[in-house]
């Protein structure tokens, strides 16, 4: 054929794909219709090259030579590309677009339908290119076949575009069939317009899901790896199926489903199709055809709720316990009912227990810095479970609160940045902190490691508002909200965790948060969901008053299986009448008629154990959720009833309505702290007076009158303490005096004792005192009120005891012990207990001897009652009112030896106490008080010293570590506590200790000689407390040698030489020092005359050490009273700090004011390897040594 008549008449599509789902071959599918054209090879003496030629990739010019293997998988790959489109021409010629620009028939065929470089197809281009999935798995290098492939998706995008425009006609074939081929009447691109995926659910025992992909016209589709073909109607949906079958094929393996796709036989069609009965991984199926491009259907239909439609079942047990279930019901279906948690909450739980990096599927060193200090502190971070579970605290805080823990506001956004210093503080925990002040988090750690935590915490958010669909034969439910419910209650656990431990939760690095909320071991997300969770060491009281603030919020709480019925605040009330009993010899008693209504009706008293020991009531076989506002008020009510019928439920079976029960006066305090919880109390003119003297408790409204014998100028406070001693007195009660150290406790008994005195009521008065204050006592009466009639009680004078009348009578703890049985038969009318943290330990014979001493009225005076936990209260308070916190065994229970003391139980005590214990802190009289500066001095080891202080250190972990290990914690309390000492010695002074030879003047005592040298040159005073005896000696001796007034007290001294010492301190009107060991000097003493204090150690609790600053900054100081307190820098003296900063809050959350803290405290009491190993701090003395 002449070439003037050579033309184009149509396009070859040769698809050699395979099918992804085992289909049949596409040659097998094409009709047997031969196309009159035959592939012609180029012959190179016949070339004849297109101008853009020079423009194109090397295979287009030439053929491809391979030298290696990966050549030769390249270029093949290179090679199906180019030979898919092929030219048809009208002689019957069909030439491969690999070799049309260098064919002459390239003159033949419109340059929009030729292959051409990108730069010159831009023209044809100008509208977006639909992308043919040519290449779904690449071999060798992807860069090598790019310009290529974008050559072939141009031409193929614009050939496309003409077939839809009728201007050229497209055929199917194969390369190994070419007798075969098909005429193509559509192609297309949208899978969406065609395909979609159905689901069909059943129900029997399990939910059967039954998946198919269907065509909208339902069409016969056979799918290769980037097309599905209809022969029948010509139609070809270019879609990359090779990667959507394999993605499908990976999500049905990993969930261990059959991944084979099968071929519906009964309808004959070649749509892939496959079973499993699994709703979670129906779920995770549908959710994962949801994220691809073809629509899914559910067969009957798919339904939204709202949050307000669904609710959460938190499902108690008796012990705490409970499991979750979620609930739905949807109008014209059945309910949906589903127990356990969500697999998104379970994937955030198990993050929470086993890091980061497990829910990345990385390892800790993929994501850490190549830096190698950065990486150091990567890798820390990463493998710190308490640093994410902090993170996710903060997280669900600020999503749920709308602040963070501490109150602040912040952009979810800016989260990260926000709490970065406390991130900071949880990562260097046991470092030095002082290192770390001025370094910044992102110089720890790598920007890209917390760019990870930044963007894993914005999915945490986004997923947080996630629907959770459920699947039933009627459908597929969502229910939107569920998952933000039951992170609700995450994050009430999580709080928990972190109040009962004080937040030193989050220092723990390897404690999975799922051991801590449930007893079971989780093997895998089944074990999780079905398992049984609890609030860490909380009873069912405190689960259920946690878990009822969530009812609002779309929670239902059940005991048992039974549902907790709401209760209103009016639905529940309680009813005493108290009168005093008519017989004489029981004056001290009450009588109580108890009442109590349920809605109305009116409830036998036997039913009362069953109020609010649960947070619940049990009324005829029902269950009712006492109202927050009234857990408190029962729970109080429920121990009162304990205490009045000492355990016996038996005399609660008494029917008569009318019953009056006899009620001990010590059961006083309960009554009020009831009545101010709001349960109505009823008496006669003598509770009257009670309440009103509950109630203005603080008040200055009443004036009272001194007598004028009394020779001082009280201030406005100590004039209130004066009527509230009056007060309790009059009321039978008894007096805490618990003013801080120096505000004149002394002299407000002794006020107290004179209106006595003057009316005539004082009678025998019993004052017991340390031996160091026997004198203090006895002049500050002859300076105040020597009207006062007083006698101090020795040896010698004991027999005239009972002779006395009228008086003072001034004691010994000493002399206490030794002649207790003559001091027990004499009948007291008052009893004074000084320095009454010497009755802290309940066990004592001290103690026991002091409660058996028979009194109308007992006062103890302490700036500190409690030192260490609340038991010490407990002794001091049963001594006055003896009974009135109930039996010791339960006080211990709920207050010593629990690790937790719940903020019930606290507020509890408070209203209790409060009538009896009267403190005013220093802060609150300011302006009565000149200024106390507290100076720590951090001090750097001597060399020697430092050396000293690590070989000790060390050889005392080595016994103690081999100890602990075939000895066991109890057993080695002793050695710790030794090894503690010994190292607190080195501190201040090496040479203390023996077989230690160092002849250096220890760092802490040179600084101190030079301070006192200025000190003592201006003509002030100081005072010095150390805890060694050879401590005290050595600076003794430094003093004298420098020519430095010096005075000495401590055990060793006796009672006369004591007054002497401190009479020629006082008195001596120039500079000196008053230096003393602390337990000798730390109490009792007004030693105003100095204005400095120094303390060479730090103790083991703040309330020891400010009883002995106190003794310069009380009532009579006119001076700035300076404090310095000498701490060795990179020793255990630092970690004492923190213990202290415990025992203060234990201290504070039982006497401040604020009725609303909220304080878990878990005291120690014994020293355990993890306290050792953390005070004794080796491994930062090995990197520091």
């Amino acid at each position: 054929m002449s070439l003037d008549k050579i033309e184009l008449q149509s396009l070859s599509l040769v698809l050699d794909e395979s099918s992804p789902i085992k289909g049949p071959s596409l040659a097998s599918l094409l009709p047997v219709d031969p196309l009159p054209y035959k592939l012609q090879s180029l012959n190179k003496n016949f070339e004849s090259h297109s101008q853009w030629l020079s423009f194109m990739p090397e295979v287009f010019q030439r053929h491809l030579n391979a030298y290696s293997k990966n050549d030769f998988i390249m270029i093949n790959q290179i090679y199906s590309l180019v030979d898919i489109i092929r030219y048809n021409f009208n002689d019957g010629i069909q030439i491969s677009a690999k070799e049309i620009l260098r064919h002459p028939y390239h003159q033949f065929v419109e340059e929009e339908f030729l292959p051409l470089a990108k730069s010159f197809s831009l023209s044809y281009d100008s509208y977006s290119i639909i992308q043919w999935p040519l290449i779904q798995k690449h071999s060798g290098s992807k860069n090598n076949i790019k310009n290529v492939e974008e050559i072939i998706q141009s031409l193929l995008n614009r050939i496309i575009t003409a077939h839809r425009q009728k201007k050229i006609e497209i055929y199917i074939q194969t390369q190994s069939h070419s007798s075969k081929s098909l005429k193509l009447k559509r192609i297309e691109f949208e899978p969406k317009e065609e395909f979609y995926w159905i689901i069909d659910l059943s129900e029997n025992k399990f939910i059967k899901s039954e998946f198919q992909l269907v065509s909208e016209k339902r069409y016969n589709f056979y799918f290769f790896e980037s097309f599905a073909l209809a022969p029948e109607k010509g139609i070809l949906i270019v879609h990359p199926w090779l990667t959507e079958f394999s993605l499908l094929q990976e999500k049905l393996t990993t969930l261990s489903l059959e991944g084979n796709f099968k071929k519906n036989v009964e309808t004959e069609t070649s749509m892939p199709q496959f079973v499993f009965s699994d709703e979670s991984k129906t779920r995770k199926i549908i959710e994962h055809l949801r994220s691809r491009k073809i629509p899914v259907s559910i067969s009957k239909g798919s339904t939204t709720l709202a949050s307000s439609q669904s609710q959460t079942e938190i499902n108690f047990s008796e012990n705490g316990h409970f499991t979750i279930r979620h609930e739905a019901r949807v109008l014209g279906r059945k309910n949906i009912s589903r127990v356990g948690w969500s697999e998104k909450t379970i994937f955030y739980l198990i993050t929470l227990s086993r890091g980061l990096p497990h829910a990345l599927k990385l390892q800790p060193v993929d994501l850490a810095s190549n830096d190698p200090f950065q990486r150091e502190w990567d890798l820390t971070f990463l493998k710190h479970l308490g640093i994410l579970q902090y993170i996710f605290f903060e997280a669900l805080s600020l999503h749920f609160n709308n602040t963070l823990s501490d109150g602040r506001f912040v952009a979810k956004e800016a989260l990260l940045l926000a709490i970065e210093e406390k991130i900071k503080g949880i990562l260097t925990n046991g470092e030095n902190q002082s290192s770390f002040q001025s370094i910044k988090l992102n110089h720890l750690c790598s920007k890209a490691l917390l760019s990870t935590v930044e963007q894993f915490l914005q999915q945490f958010f986004l997923d947080l508002k996630c629907s959770l669909p459920f699947y039933s034969e009627d459908g597929e439910i969502i229910m939107a909200g569920l998952i933000e419910r039951e992170f609700h209650l995450v994050f009430e656990l999580l709080k928990h965790y972190a109040i009962t431990t004080s937040g030193s939760a989050f220092t723990k690095i390897k404690i999975p948060f799922l051991k801590k909320i449930s007893s079971k071991g989780f093997e895998d997300e089944t074990s999780i969901a079905n398992a049984e969770f609890y609030f860490p060491d909380s009873t069912l009281t405190n689960a259920l008053q946690i878990t009822q603030l969530l009812i609002p919020n779309g929670f239902k709480i059940l005991l048992n299986n039974q549902t907790i019925h709401d209760l209103a605040d009016t639905d529940l009330k309680v009813d005493f009448t108290l009168k005093n009993r008519l017989d004489q010899s029981l004056i001290n008693w009450f009588e109580l008629s108890p009442k109590f209504f349920l809605m109305g009706q009116e409830v036998g008293p036997e039913n009362i154990l069953r109020l609010g020991s649960r947070g619940i009531i049990e009324y005829e076989n029902k269950f009712y959720l006492v109202p927050k506002t009234q857990i408190l008020s029962l729970s109080l009510l429920e121990n009162f009833w304990r205490q009045l019928q000492k355990g016996k439920e038996e005399s609660l079976k008494k029917k008569n309505r009318d019953q009056y029960y006899p009620l001990p006066q010590n059961q006083t305090i309960s009554l009020l702290a009831m009545r101010k919880r709001g349960i109505p109390i009823h008496g006669d003119s003598h509770w009257e007076k009670l309440c009103d003297f509950y109630d203005n408790l603080g008040s200055t409204s009443r004036t009272l009158t001194l007598p004028k014998s009394i020779q001082a100028n009280l201030k406005s406070y100590q004039k209130q303490g004066v009527q509230w001693l009056n007060d309790l007195y009059e009321l039978r009660l008894g007096a805490l005096l618990a003013d801080d150290m120096g505000l004149g406790k002394t002299l407000q008994t002794l006020c107290f004792l004179e209106i006595l005195r003057e009316k005539k009521e004082m009678g025998l008065v019993l004052i017991i005192v340390p031996s160091s204050l026997v004198f203090n006592w006895h002049s500050e009466i002859d300076k105040f009120i020597p009207t006062l009639p007083k006698t101090i009680l020795t040896s010698q004078k004991i027999n005239s005891l009972s002779g006395l009348k009228d008086q003072i009578v001034i004691l010994t703890y000493g002399l206490l012990l030794e002649h207790q049985s003559e001091i027990k038969k004499i009948e007291w009318n008052i009893v004074v207990f000084d320095e009454a943290q010497n009755l802290k330990n309940i066990m004592a014979k001290r103690t026991s001897i002091a409660r058996s001493l028979q009194a109308r009225f007992k006062i103890a005076l302490s700036g500190t009652p409690m030192e260490n936990h609340y038991g010490e209260l407990y002794s001091l308070i049963d001594i006055l009112v003896p009974g009135s916190l109930g039996p010791l065994q339960d006080f211990r229970k709920s207050y010593v030896n629990s690790p937790v003391i719940a903020i019930e139980l606290i507020q509890d005590l408070k209203l209790k106490i409060k009538p009896l214990i009267l403190r005013r802190s220093k802060k609150e009289i300011l302006d009565q008080l000149p200024e106390k500066q507290e100076i720590t001095i951090p001090i750097a080891f001597e060399d020697q010293q430092k050396e000293i202080y690590f070989n000790v250190a060390l050889a005392h972990n080595q016994r103690i570590q081999d100890a602990l290990t075939s000895r066991g914690q109890a057993q080695v309390q002793l050695e710790m506590f030794t090894a503690l000492l010994r190292l607190r010695q080195i501190c201040s002074d090496p040479a203390a200790l023996p077989e230690v030879k160092y002849e250096k003047t220890p760092p802490k005592l040179e600084i101190l000689l030079e301070s006192l040298k200025e000190i003592i040159e201006s003509g002030e005073s100081a005072l010095i407390f150390t805890q060694f005896l050879q401590t005290l000696e050595h600076i003794q001796t430094l003093l004298i040698q420098a020519s430095i007034p010096v005075y000495s007290l401590h055990g060793g001294v006796s009672i006369n030489k004591r007054q002497k010492i401190l009479s020629e301190f006082e008195n001596n009107s120039k500079g000196s020092v008053l230096l003393m060991t602390l337990k000798t000097g730390g109490v009792g003493l007004n030693l105003v005359k100095a204005s400095y204090v120094f303390h060479i150690e730090p103790w083991w609790n703040s309330a020891v050490e400010n009883q002995a600053t106190d003794r310069a900054h009380r009532m009579g100081q006119t001076k700035v009273v300076q404090v310095f307190k000498y701490i060795i820098h990179e020793s255990l003296e630092e970690k004492i700090q923190l213990l202290k900063n415990r025992k203060d809050t234990l201290f504070n959350s039982l006497l401040t004011k604020n009725e609303n803290l909220e304080v878990k405290i878990s005291e120690i009491k014994t020293l355990n390897k993890e306290d050792f190993d953390y005070l004794l701090a080796l491994n930062t003395l090995k990197r520091n040594f």
